[in-house]
């Protein structure tokens, strides 16, 4: 018996404001770079894109090493879960900045 799954609601934002242009999210995200339908894109003037977030595989790779915390991922009732399981989710990560 094959057990159905639907689909875990999937929300990326690069705030530009923050971003700093390096591209790190390209070059980390494993579903992006040379993949068929990437994750990220390069957008104009050296802008991260988010072009197919349904090809996430929620590794957060991006959010945690962003140097500007200028990414954020998120599941729907993401943070509930955490609270509910007993954690904690830090939103202010500490991060080095290169």
């Amino acid at each position: 018996m094959v057990e159905e799954v639907e689909p875990v609601g999937l929300s990326i934002e690069i705030d530009e404001e923050r971003c700093i242009r390096c591209l790190e999210c390209i070059d980390i995200c494993p579903q992006s770079g040379e993949f068929e339908y990437p994750v990220f894109i390069e957008g104009p003037e050296r802008t991260p894109e988010v072009a197919n977030p349904e090809s996430c595989i929620l590794c957060r790779s991006c959010e945690v090493n962003c140097r500007a915390m200028a990414i954020k991922v998120e599941e729907e009732n993401a943070v509930r879960k955490d609270l509910f399981a007993g954690e904690v989710r830090a939103e202010n990560k500490n991060r080095a900045m290169f």
